[in-house]
């Protein structure tokens, strides 16, 4: 996987209230109209899963639309509105991230405004979800979406690549909140009440940083009357994405044993490269494995057929390099001998000039692709503003042009191996 920045751009800010920002991004490009409401606060075991579960809750009904139902016929008389509510992690923030698509007024009919219906719906969803402050959620649809979960999760431990991944983390981490994903985790989950995941929103509506996104060819007047009147008070949430661990003395290698036919490899290193000087890394990370003619796509996979697959990602937030290899168990060792002669290649060889322009050219090419997708740029907006990181489209392509040769060998020398993680099929 390769990595972007968010872009700047044309994009009208205004705070509503202190700590709640609304961002508003004219454009004709798109038919359709979207708004993002983004809560982010700092990463905490307390709640996370309780915001995870507010998410399946917002999405599935309000107290004015009472059933999944009821909820889906208010989206069709929106000429099919499509609405999501999930969490994520950007870095150790841990944000709950709300989206409604709608089509553009000019492309339906009637005499109400499409917008205006729209953002009125998303004031019911924030502001009356399905609950009370006695006994919080409704209790049987809440444990209704916390048994679906539930079940997620236990779909996803047949999904030996995300367990690796995530029991590599855990060492990583050491366990820590860093490591887990956005939605926690089954004990997690267990725990977590209708009533805790009620007061994990209304903590959210009353503290978490608020960054509002709308994006299309809209009335930005109507717009700021609407929000304007949304029921938010002032709050005070600087939120970091940046987080620093404490570095492993030594590597540690470990394995572990499942029922599985395609064995794991995840290696995890820390890059000693400061964030000023990310775009490096950005690049180095593409040529090693973030693309299909990265160096251990072509090398491990495709010529010593060492790997069914292989590739690498980049956490500019932990500065953490993650290779991810699926193969057989005899060949792991082989593997990981060939993985270590292309980082010490990387590391004492010069990268030749077309090899760089090459890669250079498919990031960038990839980059534009993603400002054809409207979700794409409103993500991108709302984690330039949780992370105050601010590279519009201009900048990130003279960044990731601005990078040589000598730069990726000084990433490749900075790397600094700290997990070795191997889940393999039990023995006879």
């Amino acid at each position: 996987m390769i990595n972007y920045e968010n872009e700047g751009g044309n994009v009208l800010n205004t705070t509503l209230h202190a700590g709640v920002n609304l961002h508003i991004i004219p454009t004709t490009q798109f038919a359709t109209t979207q708004i993002v409401v983004n809560f982010a606060n700092q990463k905490d075991q307390v709640d996370i899963a309780g915001r995870a579960l507010v998410a399946d809750m917002l999405e599935t009904a309000s107290a004015k639309f009472p059933s999944q139902t009821a909820f889906s016929t208010r989206l069709s008389e929106l000429y099919g509105a499509d609405f999501s509510a999930y969490v994520t992690n950007t870095g150790s923030i841990h944000a709950l991230r709300l989206t409604l698509t709608v089509v553009h007024d000019a492309f339906a009919m009637g005499t109400n405004s499409l917008l205006a219906d729209s953002l009125e719906l998303l004031a019911e969803i924030i502001f009356n979800p399905m609950g009370d402050p006695q006994q919080g959620f409704d209790v049987t649809m809440f444990e209704r979406q916390k048994e679906n979960a539930l079940d997620g999760l236990a779909d996803l431990r047949e999904d030996k690549g995300y367990i690796a991944a995530r029991a590599m983390l855990q060492h990583y981490f050491d366990n820590d909140i860093d490591a887990l994903a956005a939605f926690g985790d089954e004990t997690l989950i267990e725990a977590t009440t209708a009533k805790t995941a009620w007061a994990a929103w209304q903590a959210a509506l009353q503290h978490d940083q608020i960054d509002i996104v709308v994006m299309g060819d809209v009335d930005t007047q109507l717009v700021q009357t609407k929000l304007a009147h949304w029921a938010f008070a002032n709050r005070k949430n600087t939120v970091t994405a940046y987080f620093e661990h404490p570095l492993k003395t030594q590597t540690a290698t470990i394995t572990a044993f499942d029922d599985i036919i395609q064995t794991r490899l995840v290696q995890g290193y820390h890059v000693a490269v400061p964030i000023a000087e990310r775009f490096s890394v950005y690049v180095f990370n593409a040529l090693l494995g973030g693309l299909a003619v990265s160096r251990l796509f072509l090398n491990v996979r495709e010529k010593a057929g060492l790997a069914y697959a292989i590739s690498s990602d980049y956490n500019p937030y932990s500065r953490l390099l993650m290779i991810e290899v699926g193969l057989e168990r005899q060949q792991v060792q082989a593997a990981q001998n060939l993985i270590a002669v292309e980082i010490e290649r990387l590391q004492t060889e010069l990268l030749a000039d077309e090899e760089l322009t090459m890669i250079k050219k498919l990031m960038i090419a990839d980059y534009m692709a993603n400002l054809d997708r409207p979700s794409s740029v409103t993500d991108r907006v709302v984690v330039q503003f949780m992370t105050q990181q601010f590279v519009d489209e201009t900048e990130w392509v003279a960044r990731v042009q601005a990078v040589t040769a000598t730069d990726i060998q000084m990433v490749a020398q900075r790397l600094v191996p700290q997990v070795m993680y191997q889940l393999t099929e039990k023995g006879e």
